[in-house]
Order: structure tokens, then C-alpha cells, then sequence
């Protein structure tokens, strides 16, 4: 117990769900940022160089490795692991591999298919969208139209 990370608090960061989708996001960032890397033949030291594994996630994070093992799972099969399903680590690791954060909204079933495709726009469409979508909900507040309880 004379380790240094059993005498570290966790993050002042906000308790956040370990869910499946995020676990999934992470799993594929990683293997992106490796086939990146490995494309343009990057090393540890270069600029460009991304973070593609476990180890280096625990590195420019600070957390403890176990820790990033029980979240994720290890890396060889078979590896005994305690499934972490909250954990203040969450937004950091969302922050180091770029990964933007998802949130679930119930929405009214004869609204939902509007919902969706929202979701499914790209990031292109989306900040031309985005603008003209703001000014319509603004002129809806001014109106005094409902807000958005049915």
C-alpha cells in the first residue's frame, strides 16, 4: 500500500456511467489511433503520435492501469477483471482520446425520427445546420410556444 496511486484521491471530476457505448468508443479510437500511427510510421516521440493502447492511455492520463484494465478489459484474453461500471475517470479519458460525449434524451415517439437524423448528421452538416436550427427554436421561445413537453 506504500504506492503512490493508493494515496492519490480520484479526480474532483463528476461520477459518470462506464457503459457499453463508451467502452466501445474507446476500444475503436484506439484501434484508429493505431492504424494511424502505423500509417505514417509514427513513434512515441513524433508530434502526430496518438494514443493507441492501454499503457499510453495510462500514461497521459495519470490513472492507475488496473484501473483502465477493470474498465475496458486486459489486453490478452482471459485476463480476470472487476467490471467498473461509474467512475470519475470517464471525462478524462473522453478528453485524451477526443472522444465526444453522448448523452440519451426520451423524446416523443412522433418526434424521435427528427431526433435521428440529427444524431446521424455528420460534423459538416451539422455546423451548417446547427445555426439556422438555433434561430428557429429561439423565434419558438419568443413566441411562446410550448416547451417541448407534450
Amino acid at each position: 500500500m506504500g504506492d503512490r496511486l493508493h494515496k492519490n484521491s480520484p479526480p474532483p471530476e463528476k461520477l459518470e456511467d462506464v457503459t457499453e457505448l463508451f467502452v466501445a468508443q474507446v476500444k475503436a479510437k484506439l484501434a484508429a489511433n493505431a492504424a494511424h500511427n502505423i500509417r505514417f510510421a509514427l513513434k512515441n516521440t513524433d508530434p502526430d503520435f496518438r494514443i493507441c493502447s492501454h499503457a499510453q492511455l495510462a500514461d497521459a492520463t495519470g490513472i492507475d492501469p488496473n484501473i483502465i484494465k477493470h474498465m475496458f478489459g486486459g489486453v490478452r484474453p482471459g485476463t480476470k477483471t472487476k467490471k467498473i461500471t461509474r467512475s470519475r475517470f470517464v471525462g478524462l479519458i473522453r478528453h485524451a482520446l477526443e472522444i465526444s460525449q453522448v448523452t440519451v434524451v426520451p423524446f416523443v415517439m412522433e418526434r424521435a425520427n427528427i431526433a435521428r437524423t440529427l444524431a446521424g448528421m455528420n460534423d459538416d452538416q451539422w455546423k451548417r445546420f446547427a445555426p439556422e436550427l438555433t434561430k428557429l427554436i429561439d423565434e419558438a421561445k419568443k413566441d411562446g410556444g410550448d416547451s417541448g413537453k407534450r
